[in-house]
């Protein structure tokens, strides 16, 4: 049983609810939970990637809801495919797919032509809101960090780390770790 929510501030008991729910039918079924908590985007999801690592010992995946487990459509066609290659049947309860069932194949089949069509619209959009934004004079893109190079270099040269430098100079620790890398290059 997979479950995800996106913040830290969130828990997954209503996923959890629902999906003992269903498993009521399946009284004799061996369960093992897996949660993550971070974006559907983030695709460094450690309980999902445990998770795969141990489809050997699934028959059968269930979720709450697709959005919970999937990032994309095309990540949802990509782990489908590796759970049928492993014989694990998926099942997601509120959105009453079973994919154990004609039915369910149908349904998830054409859920996902909407779900790629729609991404498809998302897309299209962006773009022409990008577009209108650069013709009415609008800078586009993360604006750039500040600090103090100087200040950086000799930071490092006293040893240091970046997570040290970023706090000490106010500035994310990503955004060192790049200038540097640009030096270093």
């Amino acid at each position: 049983m997979y479950m995800r929510v996106s913040t830290d501030k969130q828990d997954c008991q209503s996923q959890k609810h629902a999906i003992e729910n269903y498993l009521r039918s399946y009284p004799d079924a061996v369960v093992t939970w897996f949660e993550d908590t971070g974006t559907g985007t983030n695709s460094k999801r450690k309980s999902l990637q445990e998770l795969l690592s141990r489809l050997h010992e699934c028959d059968t995946l269930v979720v709450y809801k697709l959005d919970r487990m999937f990032r994309s459509t095309q990540h949802m066609m990509n782990l489908l495919s590796t759970l049928e290659k492993n014989k694990v049947t998926f099942v997601s309860v509120k959105d009453s797919i079973d994919l154990s069932t004609p039915a369910g194949r149908l349904v998830f089949q054409m859920l996902s032509a909407i779900a790629e069509f729609e991404a498809a619209v998302i897309r299209e959009r962006v773009k022409d809101g990008l577009r209108a934004a650069k013709l009415r004079g609008q800078k586009l893109g993360k604006a750039r960090r500040v600090f103090d190079e100087v200040q950086f270099s000799l930071l490092r040269k006293e040893g240091k780390t970046l997570t040290q430098c970023s706090s000490l100079l106010g500035v994310p620790r990503s955004v060192l770790h790049d200038r540097e890398k640009l030096f270093v290059s």
